[in-house]
């Protein structure tokens, strides 16, 4: 009888996870039909979003960093002895930049595997997803997290509407001088717009990936291993000698004339009324402003 009655509970899981990866489609971003029209109607001004050597270098235990496939596809891999990782070549200020990640499978409780873009300045600007490991069977954890000069505590999590230890998905920041917004396969989970000073437009930031262990891992269970492909670079490249370049609001870069809009707020809306599980607003008895503009 237990049997059966733990089969029809995660058979109920499981159709309530389809339901919601349904919605979840139905609901599509704004964000792609923008870059899609803006790419086949005009050229970028991006960086080239092709090959992982040409753009990143491993910046953590090369040991524990398998490049396969000629740089279509990299694991990291974290073990007792060490976690791993890897960042860009360049800094960017403005544009979407984006990763194809599969997680830790299994019981991956403890494990922290982090992918932001910072500015790596004393008063950084920075934006996190990081994704929390799990026991065997239940769901990934996403905290998403924002330093604006050096300031940060703005946390929040996500129960995830798929597993993503099964495939790839992608995970990236859409940037601009309007706001950031923080995808998940096209769909935003969270938004900060510039509605509040300070807002992070003046510090050109770097990608960042990598994969740590936590007290509480069962070290039994290693290696575990994070993979990457899809190296998406659509962003202006920041040059010392040319400072201003990636302010100029260039019709030709999609992501510059991108305004929040009423589609990208119900899709936010959806995500945070059936999926968000922590928000550090909450913790206020008087939110600061940008927890009122930002929901």
């Amino acid at each position: 009888m237990a049997a059966f009655l733990h089969r029809r509970k995660k058979k109920k899981v499981m159709v309530a996870l389809l339901v919601a990866a349904i919605a979840i489609l139905v609901i599509g971003g704004s964000v792609g039909a923008a870059r899609r029209a803006r790419s086949s109607s005009s050229s970028s001004s991006s960086s080239s979003a092709s090959s992982f050597s040409g753009n990143y270098d491993i910046t953590w235990a090369p040991d524990h960093v398998d490049v396969i496939g000629h740089g279509q596809e990299v694991d990291l891999r974290l073990d007792r002895s060490s976690g791993a990782g890897f960042g860009s070549k360049n800094r960017f200020l403005f544009g979407q930049l984006g990763l194809q990640i599969k997680l830790v499978p299994y019981d991956s409780s403890g494990t922290i595997v982090a992918y932001m873009l910072s500015s790596l300045t004393d008063d950084r600007d920075e934006l996190d997803f990081e994704f929390l490991g799990n026991s065997t069977g239940q769901s990934y954890t996403l905290q998403t997290n924002l330093f604006v000069s050096g300031k940060g505590k703005r946390e929040q999590r996500f129960k995830l509407w798929f597993d993503p230890t099964a495939d790839f998905h992608f995970y990236s920041f859409v940037w601009n001088p309007f706001q950031v917004i923080f995808m998940v396969d096209d769909i935003p989970v969270r938004v900060f717009k510039n509605t509040t000073d300070p807002y992070p437009s003046t510090k050109p930031m770097g990608i960042y990936t990598n994969i740590w262990g936590s007290s509480s891992v069962d070290w039994d269970h290693a290696p575990f291993v994070a993979s990457y492909r899809g190296f998406t670079i659509d962003a202006c490249q920041y040059s010392e000698t040319s400072p201003d370049d990636c302010h100029d609001t260039n019709s030709q870069r999609w992501w510059s004339s991108l305004e929040w809009n009423d589609q990208l707020q119900g899709n936010l809306s959806f995500v945070r009324r059936n999926y968000m599980i922590d928000d550090y607003c909450s913790a206020y008895e008087s939110p600061p402003l940008e927890c009122t503009t930002n929901s």
